[in-house]
């Protein structure tokens, strides 16, 4: 298996608690180093990880930051409300993504152009057989190129959110099938939730009709929007 830099972009004060188990789940997923970026403004200090203290939130910005810190070829976004099982790493690593690819346990195919992200379908790694694309993935475990990583932090606004639609406008999506033993264990929040679901999805459309704008249908999602891209980027 190819080393494999984790990285922890950290914001939300509960969440502070569960740094320690997610820093020991990834080492012992085999992870050759763990970063944490803390976009918060207290201190943040864990056995076995590498802190960046941001001194404020540094948001979306702060997930690519930090891969150019990575000492290895493959780096690992996992966000902090959730924790890694011993063989999540070698589930991801073992699908090699090539550069301008994420690969993920969760994902998204955007529905009609009317609503897309409301009538979106649901992909999920524990029910599939075989790899398959995605419109969207959701960014809450993700193992990409340090390449893609770096191109990533040069085309995405700094101070944009939804850094999951953002990131899935740029690279495409591969989400990989697991199990028991080598996906994702979430873990208990309270800050952070979406409080308004209704406008949380309303935005999640606008977005998608913004960063999309040239694409007009999506039908059904299974190219992840490559052949549009490709005419969009060749266009004079």
């Amino acid at each position: 298996m190819k080393d494999v830099t984790a990285i922890i972009p950290h914001y939300w004060h509960s969440r502070r608690q569960n740094l320690p188990g997610i820093v020991n789940a990834l080492l012992e997923s085999r992870a050759r180093e763990v970063v944490i970026w803390n976009n918060t403004a207290l201190p943040v200090a864990v056995q076995g990880a590498m802190v960046i203290e941001g001194g404020a939130n540094w948001g979306i910005a702060a997930r690519f930051a930090a891969a150019y810190l990575a000492r290895t070829e493959l780096v690992l976004f996992q966000d902090n409300d959730l924790m890694v099982e011993p063989g999540t790493i070698a589930c991801l690593a073992e699908g090699n993504p090539f550069d301008g690819e994420s690969l993920e346990f969760q994902g998204r195919n955007l529905g009609d152009w009317g609503a897309p992200y409301t009538r979106s379908t649901y992909v999920d790694a524990y029910q599939i057989n075989a790899p398959q694309p995605a419109d969207v993935g959701l960014s809450r475990v993700s193992l990409m190129t340090r390449t893609t990583a770096m191109y990533l932090a040069g085309v995405i606004p700094p101070d944009v959110t939804d850094d999951d639609l953002w990131t899935s406008r740029y690279c495409n999506i591969r989400i990989v099938p697991t199990m028991e033993g080598s996906g994702y264990r979430n873990l208990p929040e309270t800050e952070g939730l979406c409080r308004d679901v209704d406008a949380h999805v309303a935005r999640r459309d606008a977005l998608v009709r913004q960063l999309w704008a040239k694409k007009q249908g999506f039908y059904g999602g299974a190219d992840r929007f490559a052949r549009a891209l490709e005419v969009e980027l060749n266009e004079p």
